[in-house]
């Protein structure tokens, strides 16, 4: 059987990270395609502790919550966050067969700094203006789709000299997938050439002696 397997030094999708603060209280950061199983990236949502916005001054309320919104076990705390609160850090694993999505969210709160002489006039001191503030991370996994092709002779010949050609392409969730990040195997007998045609599929040739059971698998 020819297989694909995943190269053990597959490049990861980067690290994402994102800063919330008064004058930008929202951002957002998603991973930029499905996780493979075993695969990572992490996620840090940096807090400001005060800042600026219509002119006034506003410093972080309490510290930083976080929220898992579709709890499941795609999400891992990376830490703590007990050294360093307002700098939250999560990982994202694919440890799973099923496809997963998941969003973690860092709600914070900022309050307005007033001036303690503010309320020497008659009336008070005024309310001080909150401001709401969240930083958003997605992750998602999705089974690739592999499609086989073999443009001339299908593999039923083993008398160690016909060349069988063929191409192989992936897609997750519509979005072709880099197939630099896999190999082509097959069994012993089998000489397999693999010619990458591109980052987005694999082609090459398969010759053997050896009868396989000639079926593929992912």
């Amino acid at each position: 059987m020819i297989a694909l397997a995943q190269s053990p030094f597959a490049a990861k999708p980067p690290d994402g990270n994102v800063s919330i603060e008064p004058v930008e209280p929202y951002a957002f950061w998603a991973v930029e395609r499905a996780l493979f199983p075993g695969e990572s990236v992490k996620f840090t949502v940096a807090v400001a502790e005060e800042g600026s916005a219509n002119g006034k001054s506003f410093a972080l309320e309490g510290t930083p919550t976080v929220h898992f919104l579709d709890p499941d076990t795609l999400w891992l705390s990376a830490d703590d966050n007990a050294s360093d609160p307002n700098n939250p850090s999560f990982e994202a694993l694919n440890n799973g067969d099923e496809p997963l999505e998941e969003t973690v969210q860092v709600y914070a709160v900022w309050i307005e700094q007033i001036d303690p002489r503010a309320g020497d006039g008659e009336g008070g001191a005024p309310e001080p203006e909150t401001i709401d503030g969240s930083g958003y991370g997605l992750a998602y996994t999705d089974r690739p789709n592999f499609t086989w092709n073999y443009p001339g002779t299908r593999m039923q010949f083993a008398d160690g000299e016909t060349v069988i050609d063929f191409t192989v392409t992936a897609a997750a969730n519509g979005a072709a997938l880099d197939m630099n990040l896999y190999d082509i195997t097959g069994e012993t007998a089998w000489v397999i050439t693999d010619n990458p045609n591109g980052v987005n599929r694999i082609g090459g040739t398969v010759k053997s002696d050896s009868v396989g059971q000639g079926n593929r698998h992912e």
